[in-house]
């Protein structure tokens, strides 16, 4: 979670100490341990219980919306003066809130969010490295390696010859509700729910969905769907693979529900997309 520099302090203080107690034994070190850690359990379910009492400004909820749709939005980029004047605030004003509520600027969110979408692409085999750039708005191929081996160490097709559905190291400084965008993203295809993220993330399934409805302003399915159709549309437009198999690697339970999420959302039925779309 997000702490104040208050909240800060007096957590790095502790763990500092834990630190230096662990490194160099002395008489008690064991029990001092114990009792530093347990100090720091009970300023996490502290700090977590006083954000799920305290009611989100209208404000701060916008700001996360912003998040979510800079993250999912590929095909339409836009920028930080526009999202600013849509809001009517500052661009300097807005990207302090950004960076307030989830750790990272505008231009970085940016970056991020296109790693991320460019890493849930990469499961589907069809869809070649020269589609997911252009999808992605990188001004080149090398530009899409040079930037995503800056984040992931390593180039897209090595990542998609290994990494698949491995653990993506965590964004650093930020709180549940992004790390909650980043797993959905990197786990679409896979049947998850508010337990699974419960489960991840050493939390209440009770406290997951209240994020949600209290940040994003929407249900963890509603948001997974989202990111399942976005990912759905890019892989209609960049292949001739079946609907039906894109349905199911897209993670539906079934077509119908595809076919219905995809209305939803479109306007058009999957098919009518692609014709579209070519």
């Amino acid at each position: 979670m997000q702490l104040d520099r208050a909240e800060q302090a007096v957590v790095e203080n502790l763990v500092r100490t834990a630190v230096q107690e662990q490194s160099q034994p002395r008489f008690g070190s064991h029990n001092m341990l114990s009792y530093l850690t347990m100090q720091l359990h009970i300023l996490h379910c502290r700090y977590a219980l006083e954000r799920l009492k305290a009611p989100l400004p209208s404000a701060a909820e916008g700001i996360w919306q912003l998040i979510q749709q800079t993250i999912l939005t590929t095909a339409k980029p836009f920028t930080l003066q526009e999202a600013a004047k849509e809001r009517g605030v500052s661009p300097g004003y807005l990207n302090k809130q950004i960076k307030l509520s989830c750790g990272y600027t505008f231009f970085q969110l940016q970056k991020f969010g296109k790693i991320i979408n460019a890493c849930a692409l990469l499961h589907f085999p069809e869809l070649s490295m020269e589609y997911i750039s252009g999808l992605l708005h990188f001004s080149n191929l090398q530009d899409f390696y040079r930037v995503f081996r800056r984040y992931m160490r390593k180039s897209p097709q090595e990542y998609r010859e290994q990494d698949i559905f491995r653990p993506v190291e965590r964004a650093p400084d930020c709180g549940s509700a992004l790390l909650f965008l980043q797993y959905m993203h990197l786990n679409f295809s896979r049947p998850i729910t508010p337990a699974t993220l419960a489960q991840e993330f050493h939390m209440k399934e009770y406290t997951v969905c209240r994020i949600f409805d209290q940040v994003y302003q929407m249900t963890f399915a509603e948001m997974l769907e989202q990111i399942r159709v976005q990912y759905a549309c890019a892989y209609l437009a960049g292949s001739d693979v079946k609907i039906t198999e894109i349905s199911e690697r897209c993670g539906f339970e079934s077509l119908s529900t595809f076919h219905r999420a995809f209305r939803k959302h479109c306007f058009v039925s999957p098919g009518d997309y692609r014709k579209n779309q070519i």
